[in-house]
């Protein structure tokens, strides 16, 4: 008898055992499905301490402090994307964090907020801006500014900086300019000057223009030359020493640009406003001149630039006049580069004819190559002019300016 119930409980032992473990590992996996592990931030500010907020749940009770485990951490030195790896009942779940920078920049400003310029906005000296950034360190240099005409004899230097991740920075100072009171026209009145006489002369320098030089200082009057940079000093020596003697005679050296071709120039807002700021800075190495005195090739109201560039005009002014650039363009026509090309007595009439007495008359004339006609009439524009009792200056950055109506 004992040997049979022994018999039978071995049995059952042996049959039962696998059923249980079989159960166990049911139970077991069926409660691995039933784990839930949840983790709410998934992004986390640059610097900050991160905080794990990952639990998890199993039928509905807490077991992180149990079976909730991970080795990895979040570096929050370290903009971009991390993976952490939790186990759980001998299964992973995978979470990604991201690092995010939502801190602007911080901007300086140096120097006083509000600042006073005397007689025009182009002797205004930026004193800059110090900019710094909890992730970028080399920040400085992105920092762009336009100054904005806000209304008469008033401006605003905007700084603008944006860091890595976009984040946006802006700063504002305000500029007063104070005009100067202007003596010509006291002096106009006691001098009983019929007027003024600015005559300029685009294109050059070319084999002409020491002819004009002479003219001038034959009649001790003095003008401004609208020149053409770009060409190699190495090879073409000759038009900077010829520029260098205009400038030694009291005589104003602007800018036409690096370029006169239209279709080159007129190509894009960017082409048309580069084409003077790197004439100014061709001036600025090899002459040390730094005007910001310019005039449009075809002039502001030219409406072929239409045939390359949309609105080109409108940018272009709006942003040279901006940067502290101020254009000429002209109210007396020669005529010298149109249908009376060589012919001088037509040229001298067309001058004549069209001054205006009580006014700053801006003459448009060309020094380039093939004007002899131009050259030919000047002495006795000059003559007829001063005996009428007009007064003849060079343009100067505190010149009033003589503008065309934008058509483009």
């Amino acid at each position: 008898m004992k040997f049979t119930k022994r018999f039978f409980k071995n049995v059952c032992g042996l049959c039962l055992t696998p059923v249980i473990i079989l159960v166990m590992c049911c139970l077991f996996f069926e409660l691995k499905q039933n784990v839930i592990v949840i983790a709410k931030n998934t992004a986390v500010e640059y610097g900050a301490t991160f905080q794990d907020d990952a639990s998890a749940t199993l039928l509905g009770y807490d077991v992180t402090q149990l079976f909730l485990r991970t080795d990895d951490v979040v570096d929050t030195s370290k903009l971009g994307t991390q993976r952490i790896i939790y186990y759980c009942l001998g299964s992973t779940y995978e979470r990604i964090v991201t690092v995010i920078d939502t801190e602007s920049p911080v901007i300086k400003i140096e120097g006083n907020e509000v600042c006073e310029v005397q007689n025009d906005i182009s002797f205004f000296e930026d004193p800059g801006v110090t900019v710094t950034d909890n992730v970028d360190k080399d920040i400085q240099n992105r920092v762009d500014n336009v100054i904005v005409n806000i209304e008469e004899n008033k401006y605003q230097v905007i700084y603008e900086v944006a860091d890595s991740s976009g984040n946006i920075a802006s700063a504002r100072r305000d500029i007063i300019v104070i005009p100067e009171a202007k003596p010509e026209i006291q002096e106009q009145q006691e001098n009983n000057s019929k007027g003024t006489i600015y005559l300029t002369f685009d294109d050059g320098p070319s084999n002409l223009t020491l002819q004009v030089l002479e003219i001038l200082k034959e009649n001790n009057v003095n003008a401004t030359f609208f020149v053409v940079g770009g060409f190699d000093p190495k090879n073409e020596e000759w038009k900077l020493d010829i520029m260098r003697k205009a400038v030694d005679e009291g005589n104003t050296v602007a800018l036409h640009g690096n370029s006169h071709d239209y279709s080159k120039i007129y190509s894009s807002v960017t082409n048309a406003t580069s084409n003077f700021t790197e004439e100014n800075q061709f001036l600025i190495d090899n002459l040390g001149i730094d005007t910001k005195i310019i005039r449009f090739p075809g002039g502001s109201s030219n409406t072929v630039s239409k045939n390359y560039c949309e609105g080109v005009m409108s940018s272009a002014t709006e942003i040279l006049t901006n940067l502290g650039y101020k254009y000429f363009d002209w109210n007396v026509d020669s005529n010298d580069a149109g249908s009376d090309v060589g012919l001088s007595e037509n040229i001298y009439n067309n001058v004549i004819s069209t001054v205006v007495a009580g006014r700053d008359n801006v003459i448009l004339m060309h020094d380039g190559s093939y004007h002899e006609a131009s050259i030919e009439a000047l002495p006795k524009i000059i003559q007829v002019l001063k005996d009428e009792g007009y007064e003849f200056k060079a343009i100067k950055s505190d010149t009033p300016t003589v503008q065309h109506r934008v058509n483009n």
